[in-house]
């Protein structure tokens, strides 16, 4: 029996945007898309799981739909030009079109992003670093893909190129609110995670949408914990100074480091185990550790998993990984509000009350001395922040993932 293909739209060079297609690897043949040529590739981890392909290969979305002939396009984000126009080919040529949650999506969010300059407002633009060259044959792609259309749907693409291109990618999102820029599915982790959708694509309340989990948390659903935990501090990075989000610098995260181990670790004689977000500076970080022997860089999710089974005191900003870790009942979870600008960032979460705000360094030492008291606090509310942001935390979120891709229709 033939396999049938499924196109995925997304960073592939990403470990965490390939993980949910470990079990279907084998039984589909996968083809990635989402740079325009393979000079931007940043690694190969996606040969494990299909073949890349490129923008510059195809003269337009319906080339692209022709020649790779995919039963189910899957998409990450559909935000930018190319992504519109094959949203708005697969639905033309009769093919089922999904949307795929990456991570924390929030109207609160993007309400905060959305106040910055444009100049900012690089979160979802850092994924595709086009040289000249590139963004002439990106262009084109759309510029076809319009031609090619039929009067509705080049009506409906040329509205599009209208706004986005004097409005910033979450600006356009509030203005343009036509079918054409949906997918026909969501795959979803939660409710409380729809709801971005729901507001941010103008979504009626019947549109189709699965809640599944979330397939990177799988892996911590089934944490055992040692009997006598430690103190040492488990950090979660975010990659603000790379996307010149909330005025981060990396001086300015080199400043928030030096205070965490001068107030607290030097001090108490703890370390803190870093988990780096995947596009963060590795080089920046090895330096920050090299300088402070008690900050310590994990390489992988086994170790973040060890780490955790052993302590318990958890800090970060708004971070997807976050939430599998405020779940847990040991751990006593802190959200850094030390933003330049002042941004209260993770203020969505913390209402929860079962991950608790500090606004100083200085603060969060002064708590640390105190864990005990915040930790019983916090643990009357996890059971209400799991029902709301993880859905489902029972390690099968992968499987049912899986199902809807198997699916025939």
């Amino acid at each position: 029996m033939c396999k049938e293909n499924i196109l995925i739209v997304g960073d592939y060079c990403r470990e965490d945007f390939l993980m949910p297609f470990d079990q279907v690897k084998d039984c589909l043949n996968l083809y990635f898309i989402e740079y325009t040529s393979k000079d931007e590739l940043r690694n190969s981890d996606y040969k494990k799981y299909g073949t890349a392909i490129f923008w510059k290969d195809f003269s337009d979305a319906y080339d692209l739909l022709r020649k790779i002939k995919p039963n189910k396009v899957l998409f990450y984000f559909i935000e930018t030009y190319n992504h519109v126009a094959l949203n708005v080919a697969s639905k033309s040529s009769g093919i089922k079109t999904y949307h795929l949650e990456h991570g924390i999506r929030n109207y609160a969010i993007s309400n905060s992003v959305s106040k910055q300059t444009d100049a900012d407002i690089n979160i979802f633009r850092k994924f595709n670093p086009f040289t000249m060259y590139n963004r002439v044959k990106n262009r084109l792609f759309f510029a076809n893909t319009v031609k090619k259309s039929n009067d509705t749907d080049r009506k409906a693409l040329n509205e599009y190129y209208e706004v986005r291109s004097t409005n910033s990618i979450l600006d356009t999102f509030k203005k343009y609110k036509a079918r054409f820029r949906i997918a026909d599915h969501y795959i979803s982790f939660s409710p409380e995670i729809f709801e971005f959708h729901i507001k941010n694509d103008h979504l009626p309340s019947t549109h189709p949408v699965t809640f599944i989990g979330v397939p990177g948390f799988d892996k911590y659903s089934n944490i055992v914990c040692e009997e006598n935990l430690n103190n040492h501090i488990v950090f979660i990075d975010q990659c603000l100074p790379e996307q010149g989000l909330l005025a981060w610098s990396q001086d300015y995260r080199k400043k928030i480091m030096k205070q965490i181990n001068d107030l607290i670790l030097a001090p108490k004689s703890l370390n803190m185990y870093v988990k780096k977000h995947p596009l963060s500076d590795s080089k920046i970080w090895a330096n920050i550790a090299d300088e402070h022997p008690n900050i310590v860089l994990l390489d992988n999710d086994d170790d973040l998993k060890k780490i955790l089974s052993r302590n318990r005191v958890v800090i970060g900003f708004n971070s997807t990984l976050l939430l599998p870790l405020i779940a847990q009942n040991h751990t006593i979870c802190f959200s850094l509000e030390i933003h330049p600008n002042g941004e209260k960032y993770s203020e969505f979460l913390t209402v929860f009350k079962s991950i608790t705000p500090v606004y100083t360094i200085e603060e969060l030492a002064d708590k640390l001395n105190n864990i005990d008291n915040i930790h019983f606090y916090q643990s009357k509310y996890k059971e209400e922040f799991m029902r709301k942001w993880l859905s489902i935390f029972d390690g099968n979120s992968i499987e049912r993932f899986s199902k809807i891709l198997l699916d025939k229709f």
